[in-house]
């Protein structure tokens, strides 16, 4: 019987569905003896592998759990012992350590009192006496510069009384000449002398203001030295304004007689006649 005659008969012939008995083509695979017998065997396989293994598991772990407890007192007595032990050294090694930290520091402690003690007396002599030297010597100083300027002002008087009176009385003499010999030089060197004078004297007033903050604020050796200089310079100048006066003289009346003609008569005339009147 083929498909084609099935699906002929089927289609001639009404069927009820319901009354077609179960097959193994259908929703049901297995017969429903066998499935419950299945599933039986197989649940009571799983229960019983599931206790084994509980049971297993229980008395793994209870194992476990003894040797876990075992090791974890004999740890614990270890290290207990361990820690008191090292706990021991420990205190040993700090009071002994603190002992010798104690007796150094206090060893430290005085020799560093004593040695600042010491040092401490050291400076304070050290400096008293290099204030006694200082004092004394600046007293020493300060006397000796006092009478050395005492002395050099009196001489600076004295010299200057003396050259003043003579230049005093050589000025009048030089003067009377002058005025007789060259009244017109003399015009022109009075003005020229007087705006050089007052240039001078400006200059000289600058330049001795300058003098004086310098030599102020130098040393007072610089002083000394300034005054003994300014002693020779001012006996240089004067020996060489008395020579260069006297070559003056001597060189102005015999320049003057050389010449030729009646004004050189003239004019010596005059000086006798002059002279002879003062």
């Amino acid at each position: 019987m083929t498909d084609t005659d099935s699906l002929a008969f089927l289609l001639a012939e009404p069927v009820d569905f319901h009354l077609v008995p179960a097959t193994p083509h259908a929703n049901q695979p297995y017969p429903p003896d066998m499935r419950n017998v299945g599933g039986e065997s197989d649940s009571d396989k799983r229960n019983e592998r599931d206790e084994s293994e509980s049971d297993k598991r229980n008395v793994r772990d209870e194992s476990d759990s003894d040797k876990r407890n075992v090791r974890d007192e004999s740890d614990s007595d270890k290290r207990n012992v361990r820690d008191e032990s090292d706990s021991d050294k420990r205190n040993v090694r700090d009071v002994s350590d603190s002992d010798k930290r104690n007796v150094r520091d206090v060893s430290d402690s005085d020799k560093r009192n004593v040695g600042d003690e010491s040092d401490s007396d050291k400076r304070n002599v050290r400096d008293e006496s290099d204030s006694d030297k200082r004092n004394v010597r600046d007293e020493s100083d300060s006397d000796k510069r006092n009478v050395r300027d005492e002395s050099d002002s009196d001489k600076r008087n004295v010299r200057d009384e003396s050259d003043s009176d003579k230049r005093n009385v050589r000025d009048e003499s030089d003067s009377d000449k002058r005025n007789v010999r060259d009244v017109s030089d003399s015009d022109k060197r009075n003005v020229g002398d007087e705006s050089d004078s007052d240039k001078r004297n400006v200059r000289d007033e600058s330049d001795s203001d300058k003098r004086n903050v310098r030599d102020e604020s130098d040393s007072d050796k610089r002083n000394v030295r300034d005054e003994s200089d300014s002693d020779k310079r001012n006996v240089r100048d004067e020996s060489d304004s008395d020579k260069r006066n006297v070559r003056d003289e001597r060189a102005l009346p015999q320049a003057k007689l050389k010449k030729n003609g009646k004004k050189n008569k003239e004019s010596a005339g005059c000086e006798i006649t002059i002279l002879s009147y003062l």
